[in-house]
């Protein structure tokens, strides 16, 4: 019955009507690039590409409603992360004009945005991903310690208990107190969690419940406030960190050792952070248990700050002493990428684990461990490829050479264009296991073509330039000879080209290379002239500037890749350069229009995906 209601809930926040005029809507929530606002109850994302409006403030405008198209398939599932606060589609807003901005909303959410870093991070959330604080968060692999931990869950829990267990009417009027931070802090999880908790066990019949029912009661409750909270990471976090913590260590009379509550803290959490974020840290638990009573100082200090309006003064001393204990714990090193796992693989993990814990002899560890090896032989034969990718970065080039069979991995270029996530390769290698770079090429001194190297989590064996003076590399069966001009002015014609080669298999790297760049190529270089070309690295992201005939004419090419993307600004791919690949009969793919591409070199394939 609750799955039926839940679906008919879901349904109920969509609305037919997709086209707008004149029609006025509440903005509800405005982060750095996007918005969510209300029309009639139903909520919609946007966009500020025709103006600016804060949280709260009443707009009028004309637009479009169409669907949300997700992340790449690698990435953050912005599309879950939209249901959970049940917004479906989106409008891109024309006319814009603002009608009231005076409501107490939009002080609040001013005052949000104009509060410290460690403010943003620890209580509002709203901190920008590419800020220092966000990435020594990330590095250490502790990102859900900020959003309210179950330790801190705990700790919150046992205060209110012993503060105002004996008098009701401080708890009544601590509850709405509760209430009021909860929304004031854009409804954490968590912390409503925190509120029922405290709620159930001011029952007394509840409380004399187990505590396993207790939990699942918390979660009816969670999903009875938002059911959407099904899309929520922390939902299952708390929902399965709950069923085998009160199952095993908090509901057992029996004393348990720092070791054994390790082994099962990261027996029930890693395997979660390798199904959410594609990789885990082996020490995450250990430096969990440890930074948890810190983290809940930190937390109940900044609120207190934060309340007395005294933040700026103490803003950087706390933002200070939080940058060195993640310096000091510095866990990157010990993350490792687990690659994707998939949902019957998590399900199953878990009902074994848990009859293995019921039972807890060695018979049944012997069969827990023969199995999870089991399943890891089985990902490693799956995984066994040997491929191409050209990554949906917009107008900018990352391309990536994986041979498994090998245990090598090559990129060519690392950059990204506007509007995407500058963690887009360190996602990417995350979801495919990827622990290493034996090298980085970058093909010339552009940005879109390097931007991403700063935050590149896996550091390469070694980065290649065009003043390098070797010039033939080999890494395992695939061999790259590289060419370069040195005479031009032209930064694009300076790039290097690579001819690459893996066993039969032949593609050229043309980075941003021009005209003038193309004709010296063709010029003073013989090699594979006339010949074969599997595949063809369309120069500068199809502009009409390069892939002059000149380069289609000496080489035979099968195929190409454009990385590229039709915008306001940049009109990538041009249509003189696809009808030049078409007159030369060459079969063409572009991200902008069909999301990644990959080859498959081993089955000589090339397919394409979102």
């Amino acid at each position: 019955m609750f799955a039926i209601g839940l679906i008919i809930f879901q349904f109920s926040f969509i609305n037919l009507e997709d086209d707008f005029k004149n029609v006025q809507a509440k903005v509800i929530e405005v982060k750095k690039y996007s918005a969510i606002i209300s029309i009639n109850n139903t909520k919609y994302l946007t966009n500020f590409e025709n103006g600016w409006f804060n949280s709260g403030d009443i707009i009028q405008f004309n637009g479009k409603a169409v669907d949300i198209n997700n992340n790449s398939y690698y990435e953050f599932n912005y599309q879950n992360f939209l249901k959970e606060k049940l917004v479906f589609k989106k409008i891109k807003i024309d006319n814009l004009k603002v009608i009231d901005s005076n409501s107490l909303i939009s002080k609040i959410d001013t005052f949000k945005n104009n509060v410290g870093d460690i403010y943003k991070a620890i209580i509002f959330k709203n901190l920008e991903n590419d800020h220092p604080l966000s990435i020594y968060i990330k590095q250490s692999n502790l990102q859900h310690m900020f959003n309210l931990n179950g330790m801190n869950v705990m700790g919150f829990s046992f205060i209110f208990r012993k503060l105002f267990r004996k008098n009701k009417h401080k708890f009544l009027y601590l509850i709405l107190i509760l209430q009021f931070w909860f929304l004031f802090i854009d409804g954490n999880m968590s912390f409503l969690k925190i509120i029922i908790i405290f709620v159930i066990r001011q029952n007394k019949k509840v409380a004399t419940l187990p505590k396993m029912v207790q939990s699942y009661l918390t979660f009816y409750l969670l999903l009875c406030f938002n059911p959407m909270n099904i899309y929520h990471s922390s939902f299952w976090y708390i929902s399965i960190g709950s069923i085998f913590l009160t199952s095993f260590l908090f509901d057992n009379k029996k004393e348990h050792s720092i070791l054994k509550e390790f082994v099962i803290l990261s027996l029930v959490f890693l395997p979660l952070n390798a199904f959410y974020n594609y990789n885990f840290n082996i020490f995450s638990e250990v430096i969990e248990m440890i930074l948890s009573p810190l983290l809940l100082v930190f937390y109940l200090a900044t609120t207190i700050c934060l309340i007395f309006l005294f933040q700026a003064q103490i803003s950087p001393f706390l933002e200070q002493i939080l940058v060195f204990t993640l310096k000091s714990i510095n866990l990157k090193s010990f993350n490792y990428n687990s690659g994707s796992i998939s949902l019957i693989s998590l399900i199953f993990y878990y009902l074994i684990l848990y009859a293995t814990l019921k039972t807890n002899n060695r018979y049944s560890w012997s069969i827990f461990l023969a199995v999870i090896l089991i399943i890891f032989i089985i990902r490693e034969v799956q995984s066994l490829e040997v491929s191409l990718t050209s990554l949906d970065v917009g107008n900018a080039n990352t391309f990536i050479y994986i041979n498994k069979f090998e245990n090598k991995v090559v990129i060519f270029d690392a950059g990204c264009g506007g509007g995407i996530n500058k963690n887009i390769l360190n996602s990417y290698l995350a979801y495919h296991r990827i622990n290493k770079i034996d090298a980085l090429f970058i093909s010339h001194e552009h940005q879109d073509h390097m931007n991403l190297l700063e935050n590149l989590e896996i550091k390469p064996k070694q980065i290649i330039r065009r003043n390098d003076q070797k010039g033939n590399y080999e890494f395992g069966s695939l061999i790259v000879t590289k060419f370069n001009s040195t005479i031009f002015k032209n930064e694009n014609d300076l790039s290097m080209v690579l001819f690459c080669k893996m066993n039969d298999k032949k593609f050229i790297m043309m980075g941003d290379l021009e005209r003038s760049g193309e004709k010296w190529l063709v010029e003073n270089v013989s090699l594979w002239k006339k010949e074969e070309i599997d595949l063809l690295q369309v120069g500068h992201h199809g502009s009409k500037t390069s892939t002059s005939e000149i380069i289609l004419k000496n080489w035979n090419f099968k195929n190409a890749f454009i990385s590229g993307r039709y915008d306001y600004k940049f009109k990538f791919p041009n249509v003189e350069t696809i009808k030049k690949l078409d007159s030369f009969n060459i079969d063409w793919l572009n991200t902008g229009i069909n999301g990644n591409l990959k080859w498959d070199l081993i089955n000589n394939k090339i397919t394409f995906k979102k």
